[in-house]
């Protein structure tokens, strides 16, 4: 259900990969890191809007990190982008009271 959300989001503009287990990767070549951050933003909504799974609804979160770069640096990007992720993630917890 979360691939086809993504993929409905995103459409043709990119590339949507599933890494394995619940990681994904939309690769979106031409698209600076301002833009980036916004599309991550995206994700994070598009993701956690309740879905249908069976006879339940569930919601489900997404921890996005963004990593800027060209064609060629595709495990630099994944890197960067795993390591943005996991601050992302700790801010957010940082901020709970």
């Amino acid at each position: 259900m979360v691939a086809t959300r993504l993929a409905e989001a995103f459409g043709g503009a990119g590339l949507l990969a599933r890494l394995g287990g619940d990681e994904f990767a939309v690769l979106l070549p031409g698209t600076d890191a301002a833009e980036a951050a916004r599309l991550a933003d995206r994700i994070t909504a598009v993701v956690s809007e309740p879905m249908m799974i069976g006879d339940r609804w569930l919601t489900v979160g997404a921890s996005v990190g963004v990593a800027s770069g060209r064609s060629g640096e595709g495990d630099r990007l994944l890197r960067e982008a795993d390591a943005a992720m996991y601050q992302r993630k700790h801010d957010r917890k940082a901020a709970l009271p």
